[in-house]
């Protein structure tokens, strides 16, 4: 499955992927957040490596790191470990993406987030699974009733545009909503070309390492946070 994903993002944005996996199964009854923190040393000795070779083969071309889903918790617990270790350039851009981290008090860890260039939170207030772990959605397919035990607070991925104030939006983020573009998709960035044209053209931008142009979509707050309208 993950060589499958790999593949599809490689061939739909010409780009060369590597994925960081962490062990994520607790149980159908277990939310894995402790579990994908503790993975953030390791993604944190992966980092460096990426950075030792980039300085030592002197590589001319621009990095960026999707944090999907679950793999905003990684990210948070590497907010924590490393200040001063990485490169404030290591990264051309930083994506948030759906992420299930809780909406509130974000900021409070993405603005310790300091090895890239441009730093991106996405949501989608229409994304199935975050819908699901929040119960805020019935899932008749009995395979998938487990996720109405966790009961979660709002999470980042559904509600970063919706709730976002100049109070408590993360300084060095830019917030980017597809509310009402992906219906309820929760992997934002795969086969939108035809179906959501703006949207591949955010993550095309972001993959390629080019000037992520945001001008011609509607500024919920001017210059912070914007909502993509296909």
């Amino acid at each position: 499955m993950e060589q499958e994903l790999l593949t599809k993002i490689e061939r739909q944005y010409d780009v060369t992927a590597i994925m960081f996996t962490w062990p994520s199964w607790c149980g159908y009854s277990c939310f894995p957040e402790g579990q994908a923190r503790a993975s953030a040393p390791a993604l944190l000795d992966v980092l460096k490596i990426i950075e030792r070779q980039k300085k030592r083969e002197g590589f001319d071309r621009n990095y960026t790191l999707l944090a999907h889903s679950m793999g905003g918790f990684v990210l948070q617990g590497l907010s924590g470990l490393a200040g001063g270790e990485l490169s404030s350039d290591l990264f051309h851009s930083i994506v948030i993406n759906s992420a299930a981290v809780p909406q509130k008090g974000h900021a409070t860890w993405v603005e310790h987030i300091a090895f890239g260039e441009n730093l991106f939170i996405t949501s989608n207030n229409d994304d199935r699974v975050l819908s699901c772990i929040e119960n805020d959605l019935f899932v008749l397919d009995p395979r998938r009733l487990f996720c109405r035990q966790f009961g979660l607070s709002e999470r980042l991925g559904r509600w970063a545009v919706v709730k976002a104030t100049k109070y408590n939006a993360a300084r060095n983020a830019t917030y980017v909503g597809f509310d009402g573009a992906l219906g309820k998709r929760h992997r934002y960035y795969i086969n939108q070309q035809a179906k959501a044209p703006a949207v591949f053209r955010f993550y095309r931008q972001v993959f390629q390492g080019q000037k992520i142009r945001l001008q011609c979509h509607k500024q919920v707050i001017p210059n912070r946070v914007y909502k993509i309208e296909n």
